[in-house]
């Protein structure tokens, strides 16, 4: 199951900070890089979705359902 969130919220309540805490040119670089990062993982946890129902559907062949073999990929 994918939840989608929002980074801030989850910076938020698991660091108590929000963007207007941060005050160093360092604390906002590792903010947007952990934004970034949030992204990328729900991006690739999306992927790894569509990909297994791509494999679940190509493992379900004639000789593995009531499917006929003319619907075999």
């Amino acid at each position: 199951m994918i939840y989608i969130v929002d980074v801030n919220d989850i910076l938020h309540n698991m660091l108590g900070l929000n963007e207007s805490d941060l005050h160093t040119d360092l604390e906002r670089q590792l903010w947007v890089l952990v934004k970034w990062q949030a992204e990328r993982i729900e991006i690739l946890e999306r992927r790894v979705v569509e990909l297994e129902l791509a494999l679940a559907k190509a493992l379900k062949n004639s000789s593995t359902s009531s499917k006929p073999p003319s619907s075999d990929i």
